[in-house]
């Protein structure tokens, strides 16, 4: 979430509201009344978008924030996206006396929230419309409701009357005087009577557009749409208009009186309040401003606006206010702080600022003129009331009476005149330290200086205390603490007395000694001395230390910390607590500064930017007192627990893991720890500390306890007091068998189990007898079936095989008889698969239609090679012949058991979607998906393919031939599918190889095996066949031409073919088919693991070598 410090701007409208005074804002100090921390909520921290319509809190402290997006609840920690009844478009909300939330939906009627669940009222109930617009309680309790369509008033057992009011879309709604207030759609506001409507006459507020109405202490107020607060007069007689207050703005959206009586205003483009003075303060929020359409006030006085196109803001009272930008001063560095006669003055590097302690008013006096350009290290107040300033420029002291007097080098011979730091003892001396020494001043006169002549090895005094008996302790620069006793330097503490640093910047006395800010930790030093670091402490970089009673706030460049004094000075410090930029510290402090702190208890700190107050919001005795907090939510293993009548949680008898989430409904800069805990779990341990919002959930593991205890509490910041506590109780459901009488009904049902087992056990013996020959005559049935199930297996698995194997052979064969095409069918079949499985089929759908690519042109078995083959354009009677292969395919593979779809695929595929295909002229999808999709896939490896008349055409050409085609020759989903296919192929894989000029070696100790092949192939002249007699002379061949193919033969004199693959295999990694008669060695795995690609069996069958040369070197 976004968190900064709001900057408001007072402006004064000009004219005031009649009657309009509010009442005072209750804060520490007035400058606290309007000084605020804006937290902005949307979809980047937690809620489910960035847009709301409406904002409400129900009594336990939840916020609620309706959106179009739906319902979200705030516990302080996280958002919770409301999922139950899929509510969505909220337009309002209201909580009713019964703390009932009222939800209105733009479309779906009303959502009523109530004891942790929901109720739902649409048309269907009673309501006129579905599309809820506003809400208005009445004294009775009565629920007005406003929608598209007319009023409906729901009474007090839920019963649903609709006003018969000539009034229709009533957007804002309000009670006043037990008399209804309404706002229709059009701008007009009209007072519903039981006898009469009236309307607002006035001929100013005829003219007026009003966007929404509000409840004041002093007064019925509305909005209208040239930014104008109208107030009104209202009585059962009318209505009427009082007053106009302009704030020159475009549109007043809402309108909120708070606790403290200021009327908030969301305007475009200015937001704000009226005050007491009917003075109205303008907050800007970055923009946030002028888009809210929804005010909103917490129990603990937060303000809250819902933008429909930010989000939430939420403004909440800061701990901390910037003087200087409050009294409109420029930012400069402030070195000291104290508060003189009623007024603040500041010391800073050009000078000395007072301000009006009341008013922030500047004051210029004499002592400003004379030290303006100045810089001013510290402040001092002595017993007398005297102002001492110390100065670069000497030290200057300051009466009420504005008479003064310098101390300097020149006029009293100081040691120098680089002042910077100042105390006073007991007997009312004055030492001030300096850039070089510490002077004593006594009766207006310096009495005696003390510097590197006395034993000072570092004169640069940062601090002074008195430790008692008129002992002075003075904190070096670099040389540790100086002891001094009647004007002499005793001792020095340095690190070797265990001071962290010879840097000392504050001597604060404390208990039994003094707090020591050194300038890379805190120390502690006893009354005798004996320095201890307080490792305790979680901070280094600190400047100083203001004890307040039991309190030590420490400052430092994080912000300010806030530790228990005792603990502190005990080095036991476990709980502290952090001011920063969260809670409203929007500047650095100033290093090794001097701070004050005033009547009321509020800091006065320097800064880098001037100088801020601070409160601790903590000790408004009810900040944390009242502060709502309870369990969120019980879950029973992964399940919700709603919380009964009674407070209490029952969890399932079953339950395995209880999960027990609890939060702290705290959404202003108030801190506090609390206890969470599972009692009596641990005698020792009473609860561990969190932090508010970092609380742990519990978690009860099989859980077997009846009832748990849990104790919830809220502490102090440090955890030292408890301030309000609670105690949830979990019940679990009782189990079976503690149900009372469960003993007794276990024993009698013992008894009847044991008569019964008397009664049946002649039974049993028989039934054991008879069941050892029963358990016989099942083993042997067992072991039958057994026998024929692996049989039917087996057949079915050789019948699988043998299909794929007859698959195969009719598309080799059909592709052996066109040189120009081969692999034609196992492409298509590729294309034809790789379309089903993006169209997203099974993985039997796409093994069925890779069979149906294989086969769909087996029909052209009958077509005679010298047509398949032509060269040039086919006569109309050879294409007439062609045309019969779709049909001729089809009375092949119908009679093939298992490949009915196969064959229609075979049959239809040359069938388009536009029905001109053949042979039968079907059309869109009366052609099955399965020839549809082969003839997408045939139709692009025709045209990616090489053919006896062309060569494959570039792949821009084929796709805007499918482009083309699609919805007349191709279904145009499955040529989309195609033309994916073809943009994802960049490299253009999809086609047919280049097989030309391919080189086959082919080795062989028998020349007619050889000179065999050549003839195979001697239609093939892409291939150029190479004779070797052995292996030598193939490795030789091998060393001086580039191979594509070797046919290698197995059995041959001097090196065989297995001693020849491995010498092959050593170098090359060409592909290798083996040439043997032994078909057992075929199934070898020892010609596999030396990388043997495929066999060939002799004799030899041409088809089968064409096609295996085919696909190896494809």
């Amino acid at each position: 979430m976004k968190t900064v410090v709001s900057v408001l701007l007072l402006v004064c409208i000009g004219t005031t509201l009649i009657g309009f005074p509010l009442q005072t804002i209750a804060a520490p100090s007035a400058l606290f009344g309007d000084n605020y921390i804006e937290t902005i909520y949307d979809n980047k921290n937690g809620m489910v978008s960035s847009e709301a319509n409406a904002i409400c809190e129900t009594e336990d402290g939840h916020i609620w924030v309706g959106s179009y997006a739906g319902l979200n609840r705030y516990n302080g920690q996280e958002f919770e996206f409301i999922r139950e009844g899929g509510i969505v478009s909220v337009i309002d909300m209201m909580r009713d006396s019964q703390n009932r939330l009222w939800i209105g939906t733009n479309d779906a009627g009303i959502a009523r929230y109530e004891n942790g669940a929901f109720a739902y009222f649409t048309k269907e109930d009673g309501l006129i419309s579905d599309s809820v617009r506003c809400f208005a309680e009445d004294g009775e309790g009565n629920i007005y409701v406003g929608t598209s369509d007319k009023i409906c008033v729901f009474r007090a057992d839920d019963r649903i009357e609709v006003l018969d009011y000539d009034i229709s879309f009533v957007k804002e709604m309000a009670v006043y005087k037990d008399l209804l207030i309404a706002i229709d759609n059009n701008g007009k506001l009209y007072l519903i009577t039981e006898r009469k409507i009236y309307s607002l006459e006035d001929e100013i507020a005829k003219q007026c557009f009003c966007q929404c109405i509000a409840v004041s202490s002093k007064g019925l107020l509305a909005g209208t749409d040239e930014g104008e607060v109208l107030m009104l007069d209202v009585s059962e007689n009318g209505i009427k208009l009082n007053k106009v207050m302009n704030l020159t703005a475009d549109s007043v959206a809402s309108i909120f009186e708070d606790r403290n009586g200021r009327v908030w205003v969301a305007a475009s483009p200015k937001s704000g309040y009226f005050d007491a003075n009917g003075v109205f303060h303008i907050i800007k929020c970055d923009g946030f401003d002028e888009f809210i359409s929804c005010i909103y006030e917490d129990y603990q006085g937060n303000i809250w606006g819902a933008s429909s196109h930010y989000g939430v803001i939420k403004l909440s009272q800061s701990n901390f206010i910037n003087v200087f930008e409050r009294a409109g001063q420029k930012a400069r560095v402030v070195n000291a702080s104290v508060v003189y006669a009623g007024d603040y003055y500041f010391g800073t590097d050009n000078g000395l600022v007072i301000l009006n302690q009341n008013s922030l008013q500047q004051v210029n006096n004499e002592i400003t003129k004379r030290l303006e350009g100045i810089r001013i290290r510290s402040l001092f107040i002595d017993s007398h009331e005297n102002l001492w300033i110390c100065t670069y420029k000497g030290l200057l002291c300051y009466n009420k009476e504005n008479d003064f007097h310098l101390y300097d080098v020149l006029t009293q011979n100081t040691s120098s005149d680089r002042f910077r730091c100042i105390t006073e003892l007991n007997d009312e001396t004055i030492v001030a330290g300096t850039a070089d020494g510490i002077n004593y001043i006594k009766g207006g006169k310096v009495v005696n200086v003390l510097n590197a002549d006395d034993g000072m090895q570092n004169t640069q005094i940062l601090t002074l205390a008195e430790a008692g008996d008129g002992i002075l302790l003075a904190g070096s620069d670099g040389s540790g603490i100086y002891v001094i006793e009647n004007g002499v330097i005793t001792n020095t503490l340095t690190k070797e007395n265990g001071l962290s640093s010879g840097v000392v910047l504050r001597l604060i006395p404390c208990e039994h000694g003094f707090l020591v800010v050194t300038s890379n930790s805190l120390c502690h030093m006893s009354e005798n001395y004996k320095i201890t670091k307080l490792t305790s402490f979680p901070y280094f970089n600190n400047y100083d230390i203001i004890v307040e009673g039991q309190m030590a706030y420490v400052t430092c460049s994080a912000g300010v910390y806030k530790v228990k004094l005792g603990d502190l000075c005990a080095n036991k410090v476990t709980q502290y607590e952090l001011y920063d930029v969260n809670e409203g510290l929007g500047v650095g402090l100033t290093a090794n500064s001097w701070n004050d702190r005033t009547q009321a208890g509020e800091l006065l700190l320097c800064s880098n930017s001037g100088c801020v107050l601070f409160h601790d919001n903590e000790t408004d005795a009810s900040a944390n007192q009242n502060i709502k907090y309870g369990l969120s939510y019980v879950e029973a293993d992964g399940e919700r627990i709603q919380q009964g009548n009674t407070g209490d949680y029952l969890i399932p008898a079953r339950a395995e893991k209880i999960q027990i989430h609890a939060s702290v409904r705290n959404y202003a800069c108030v801190d506090m720890k609390v206890r969470f805990f599972l009692e009596g779990e641990n005698d020792n341990d009473n609860g561990k500390i969190y932090h508010w919002n970092e609380i742990e959930p519990i978690q009860i593991v099989k859980p077997e306890k009846k009832e748990y205890r849990i104790k919830f509490q809220i502490l102090d910041s440090l955890a030292q007091n408890v301030l309000s506590e609670k105690e949830i109780v979990l019940k679990r459901d009782i189990r079976l068998w503690e149900q009372p009488g469960f003993i007794t009904y276990l024993i009698l049902v013992c008894l009847e189990l044991f008569f019964f087992a008397i009664v049946n056990v002649v039974s049993m013996v028989n039934l054991f007898m008879r069941k050892n020959e029963l358990e016989i005559l099942r083993v042997e049935l067992d072991e039958k079936v057994k026998n024929k199930t692996e049989e039917l297996v087996l057949q079915q698995n050789k019948t699988k095989e043998l299909f794929v194997q007859t698959v195969t052979a009719l598309s080799e064969a059909v592709d052996a008889k066109d040189r120009y095409t081969s692999g034609h069918s196992k492409r298509v079949a590729e294309y034809a698969a790789m379309i089903a499985a993006k169209m997203g089929k099974s993985k039997e759908e796409q093994e069925e239609i890779y069979r149906a690519g294989l086969l769909h042109d087996v029909g052209k078995i009958r077509v005679p090679e010298d047509i398949i083959n032509k060269p040039g354009k086919l006569t109309e009677q050879e294409f007439d012949i062609i045309k019969i292969h779709p049909d001729t395919g089809y009375h092949i593979l119908k009679w093939i058991s298992g490949s009915e779809k196969i064959a229609l695929g075979t049959k239809y595929h040359h069938e388009r979607y536009d029905g001109k295909g053949y042979p039968h002229g079907l059309a869109g999808e009366n052609i099955p998906e399965i020839a549809r999709i082969l003839c997408v896939a045939d139709s692009y490896d025709a045209m990616a393919s090489n053919r006896s008349y062309r060569k494959a055409l570039p792949q821009e050409t084929v796709r805007n031939e499918i482009i083309r085609g699609r919805g007349t020759q191709f279904d145009p989903a499955i040529a989309d599918v195609m033309l994916q296919m073809i943009d994802e192929d960049k490299e253009y894989k999809l086609q047919q190889s280049d097989l030309s000029g391919r080189k086959i070696l082919v080795v062989d100790d028998e020349p007619m095996n050889v000179k065999f092949v050549r003839n195979i192939l001697r239609d093939e002249p892409r291939f150029e066949i190479i004779g070797a007699s052995g292996g030598k002379e193939a490795l030789q061949i091998l060393e001086e031409t580039e191979i594509d193919l070797i046919l290698l033969d197995v059995i041959m004199p001097e090196m065989d073919g297995l001693e020849t693959l491995k010498q092959i295999r050593m170098k090359h990694q060409i592909a290798v088919a083996l040439m043997t008669a032994d078909k057992e060695l075929t199934a070898s795995s020892e010609f596999k693991e030396l990388g043997c690609d495929d066999f060939i069996t002799k004799p030899f069958m041409p088809l089968l070598l064409i096609e295996v040369i085919r696909n190896m070197c494809d």
